[in-house]
This record gives C-alpha cells, sequence and structure tokens, in this order.
C-alpha cells in the first residue's frame, strides 16, 4: 500500500534565532573519502591529492593551536578575535558560494526526540520504543529495527512498530515524515565572518575556570531560514503529534544545535505556505470545503493488517480552497484551516489506543 500514494501534507516553515545558534560543522570534512578504494583501484593522484589536503589542514590546526596557546596563557590580548573558531557553522555550496544552513537530519532528530518525550510522558511508557536498546535489556520495548528485522511482510512491520517509528522510520520501515534542509531567506555575503563567541571549560573539583581550556565557537545571530516538512500517507494521530513537537519548536522550548545549557539554539517559527493533497480521481470535497480524512479512513480495507487507527468520517476544512483538481486534488490551507488541522490532529492523538490504555488505568 504504500508504494501508492494517498495523501499529502506540504507545510513551508520559517525559523528565525532568538538566541545565537550554531549547528556544528565536522572538524575534517576529508575524513570521509575512501583513500583506500583510490589506492585499489590505482588513482594515486587521488590519493596524493587527498594526503595534501590532509597535510595542508593539519599544518593549519597545528598553527593555530600554537596562536591559541599564546591567547590561554593570557598572552596577545589585541589578537583575541583573530583567533579561528574551534567550532564553526555547518555551511554548503549554494548560490555559487559557501553558507550557513540547518541540515535536515538535525531538524528531524530533534523533532524526533520530542516526540518521544510526548509520546512516553502522555501515553503508555512501553508503547514507545527505545532505540539504543537492541536487545530489550532496558526492561522495556526494544528498538523496532530489531523487532522487525526479521519480519517480511510490509505491512506487519508497520503493524508492529511503536507509534513515533511509524511517523519518523527506523530501520527497515520508511519515515512518513520528511524535513528538508533549511536555507537562508537572504543573501549571505562570504566576506563577513560569523561572529565568534568565547568558552572555557570548568575544572569539576574546583568549580572553577580550568587554566589552558579557552575555546572558540562560531553563533549565528540573526536571519531566517526557510525549509519544507512533507508527511505522506499520514494518520490525523500524526498530524497531531508533529504540532505538538513545531508548537515547541517555534516557541523556543526545543533548543537546536550545540548548547541548548549555555541558552543558545532557541528559535521562533511560523507556518508560512501549507497544502493538502489527494491522490485519486475522486477529490475530498465536501459542499463547504476539503474533507479532512487520513490513510486510516483512505485506506478502510487495509486498517486491520497495518493496525490503522479509525478516523470516523472526516473533518471539513471550511476555509481551504481548491488550487488544483484532477488526478491530484490540491488544496491551499489558509491560517485557519491550518488551526483547524493541527486542532483534529491533536484530538486523534489524545484518542489513540495507546493514549486511551493509560487514561483507563488511572
Amino acid at each position: 500500500m504504500f508504494h501508492q500514494r494517498c495523501n499529502e501534507l506540504r507545510l513551508t516553515l520559517r525559523l528565525q534565532p532568538v538566541a545565537p545558534l550554531l549547528v556544528k560543522a565536522g572538524d575534517d570534512p576529508l575524513e570521509y573519502l575512501n583513500q583506500d578504494a583510490a589506492v585499489a583501484a590505482g588513482d594515486l593522484p587521488f590519493a596524493e591529492l587527498v594526503q595534501q589536503e590532509r597535510k595542508a589542514i593539519a599544518d593549519k590546526k597545528a598553527k593555530e593551536e600554537e596562536r591559541r596557546k599564546g591567547l590561554k596563557q593570557g598572552r596577545g590580548g589585541a589578537q583575541k578575535g583573530k583567533a579561528e573558531p574551534d567550532m564553526r557553522f555547518v555551511r554548503t555550496w549554494r548560490n555559487g558560494q559557501e553558507e550557513p544552513y540547518l541540515p535536515g537530519s538535525s531538524l528531524k532528530g530533534v523533532l524526533r526526540s520530542r516526540c518521544e518525550q510526548l509520546a512516553v510522558t502522555f501515553g503508555k511508557t512501553d508503547s514507545i520504543c527505545n532505540v539504543l536498546d537492541q536487545e530489550g535489556k532496558s526492561g522495556g520495548r526494544s528498538s523496532c529495527t530489531k523487532v522487525i528485522e526479521e519480519v517480511s511482510n510490509f505491512r506487519q512491520r508497520y503493524h508492529q512498530a511503536c507509534p513515533v517509528c511509524k511517523l519518523f522510520g527506523c530501520g527497515g520501515l520508511a519515515a512518513r515524515l520528511a524535513v528538508s534542509d533549511a536555507y537562508l531567506v537572504t543573501a549571505f555575503n562570504p566576506k563577513e565572518k560569523l561572529p565568534t563567541r568565547s568558552g572555557v571549560g570548568i575544572n569539576r573539583q574546583r568549580g572553577a575556570a580550568q587554566t589552558g581550556a579557552l575555546f572558540f565557537y562560531e553563533v549565528l545571530e540573526e536571519g531566517a531560514f526557510d525549509l519544507t516538512l512533507t508527511l505522506e500517507n499520514f494518520e490525523l494521530w500524526q498530524v497531531g503529534l508533529t504540532a505538538y513537537a513545531l508548537d515547541d519548536l517555534f516557541n523556543g522550548r526545543l533548543p537546536v544545535g550545540y548548547g541548548a545549557r549555555r541558552g543558545l539554539g532557541r528559535l521562533q517559527g511560523k507556518v508560512e505556505a501549507a497544502t493538502l493533497t489527494y491522490f485519486g480521481k475522486d477529490a475530498q470535497k465536501a459542499k463547504d470545503g476539503c474533507l479532512l480524512r487520513g490513510i486510516g479512513w483512505l485506506a478502510k480495507d487495509l486498517r486491520q493488517e497495518y493496525n490503522f487507527v479509525d478516523e470516523g468520517d472526516g473533518v471539513i476544512l471550511s476555509d481551504a480552497t481548491l488550487a488544483k483538481s484532477g488526478l491530484r486534488q490540491t488544496w491551499t490551507l489558509p491560517d485557519a484551516a491550518v488551526e483547524k488541522l493541527w486542532e483534529t490532529g491533536a484530538q486523534a492523538w489524545r484518542v489513540a489506543p495507546w493514549m486511551v490504555q493509560k487514561e483507563a488505568a488511572e
């Protein structure tokens, strides 16, 4: 069934930092190059180039370390602003230049972490897997990757996965949620360096600054990022769980990147645009607008095999407008329709089986 597309919710989000933001880059981008494979293939010039680049990076790091030693020992205070940061903001090549961006994997990671917290807090604890437990030694539910790795039937894989893995995916099960990279809205000038902050390690015995533990890191203090979040073949409760996590992200309660305990990484955001798409000849059209229906209604004949939640007959989004019709029906959702969407999804999440069971037990 998941080879077939039934519904799709696409959100364009805008995020802005309200506190300094740092998503760290790797120390050595060349460490992922397969030098051994290049040598085995007889591509010696490529292997030599890798060696030369690694040596140049090592020499640059050694020179910078010598300069930083003077700063750590209190010498050369006037040159403090010239020190190269120990931690740089991750960059990508875009529009013919390097510029900072927010990797979709980083954003999806913090969203998944918050969804796991929400699911454990308000639902049955044993209904959510421990992604780090491959052997079932934690006393709870072991990783869904381990549970479903021997299940050949895809429908049974979805049936047996925990709610968070149904939404975000795991080994052997594709995600319903996709998060794109977030790119700067305004042009970035690579000649202007990002602000640099300093920090110092703390001696845990004395509770004071540790000698020689001074470090520097880049931060992004202003700007705006746009990204796209897509839910495909979704159940309504998945919309609700996503809405709860996004609410925390939009209101600075879900820090992103390095230094969350230092006050870094808080963002504010909003939904810039939203579309709801159905696939097939018959649009989910009501007299007063669009019918909001999840995969639990659209694929009722497969509900038992996939363990879809019964979603009823759907809710009308009266403010939605049909932007495109045919084999693909795309509805544009204004702010009022998005709010109705969140409310409906949140209600579906609150009455999901793993939530009702806990409430009944109490």
